[in-house]
């Protein structure tokens, strides 16, 4: 069908922390999730393992949106990218069996513990890379960071490193 992606069916992504270490937004996917898009809404997030995530109401919901054609507001940015440039990240899945389709099974869990990196990898963000925070300073300096904001939805604030060690999520992967 034309709204298919095998990533809500296999795989989550763990990757917004707030400052406590507390689990803030959840996704199948990285491209999901930034200050824009909220990945997947789940109640009490910071309280809920990754399978229990997985097979929540809202998880559930995407995967039979994903199976019926639905353009989740989610997925937003695949369908974005679909319109425009006519290929997202959606498109790049892996197929899955309709076997798979049926009896979801969470495979890969992508993580980010930290935002501390020693990058500045332009698809970043300041939630994803601490060094991205002296692009931030150089562009509040030359006035251009709302202008970045406006073009790339990153740069609207600076980000602390976090604690996600202390989150359940870390001590349910250890």
């Amino acid at each position: 069908n034309n709204t298919f992606c095998h990533y809500p069916f296999q795989e989550l992504t763990l990757k917004m922390w707030n400052n406590e270490g507390k689990l803030t937004q959840c996704s199948p996917c990285c491209m999901m999730m930034n200050e824009s898009l909220q990945g997947v809404d789940v109640s009490i997030l910071h309280k809920k393992t990754p399978q229990e995530i997985f097979q929540s109401k809202p998880w559930n919901q995407l995967r039979k949106d994903m199976l019926t054609n639905v353009r989740t507001p989610a997925c937003q940015i695949c369908w974005d990218f679909e319109d425009n440039v006519k290929t997202s990240f959606r498109l790049f899945s892996v197929p899955i069996t309709n076997e798979e389709a049926k009896n979801p099974k969470l495979k890969t869990i992508d993580i980010t513990l930290s935002n501390v990196c020693n990058l500045r990898c332009r698809m970043c963000d300041t939630t994803s890379s601490n060094q991205i925070n002296k692009d931030f300073d150089i562009l509040e300096r030359q006035g251009t960071r709302n202008e970045m904001f406006q073009i790339t939805s990153s740069f609207d604030k600076k980000t602390k490193p976090k604690q996600q060690h202390k989150s359940k999520q870390f001590k349910w992967l250890m």
